[in-house]
């Protein structure tokens, strides 16, 4: 992991430092909520309680973020979508790239090949 500190100080740092840890921690907490969904053959559920879970961490602490790059829309599956909100009338300043569970299918049969990921940046610095 790789974070870039440009022209801030220390307290700007610590603030930036604690929602990265925020986001990633969301994440892991998805994966951990979806767990007992694994090898149950459903990859729609494996992927709602993921997704749940994130949408309810981040519009509960009402982060001001969107979702710049959201999970591919290839079927009627539960996602996190590009242009997503979180913020409750606060201006967005950061952008997400996520995916809880790359790879449903074969986590949907305890089988390798799954990835959580999560990428976050300054508002509009996003693709």
């Amino acid at each position: 992991m790789e974070i870039i500190w440009l022209n801030i100080n220390s307290k700007q740092r610590n603030e930036q430092w604690k929602q990265i840890v925020f986001f990633l921690r969301s994440v892991q907490l998805a994966v951990i909520a979806s767990y007992e969904l694994v090898g149950k053959n459903d990859k729609n559920m494996l992927d709602q309680k993921a997704v749940d879970i994130i949408n309810k961490l981040l519009t509960s602490n009402d982060v001001k973020a969107k979702i710049a790059i959201g999970e591919g829309e290839l079927d009627a599956a539960p996602m996190l979508y590009q242009g997503q909100t979180f913020s409750h009338q606060q201006a967005i300043t950061i952008d997400i790239a996520v995916d809880p569970i790359e790879g449903t299918i074969p986590a949907s049969k305890n089988e390798p090949g799954s990835i959580s990921c999560i990428a976050v940046a300054k508002n509009n610095t996003m693709l």
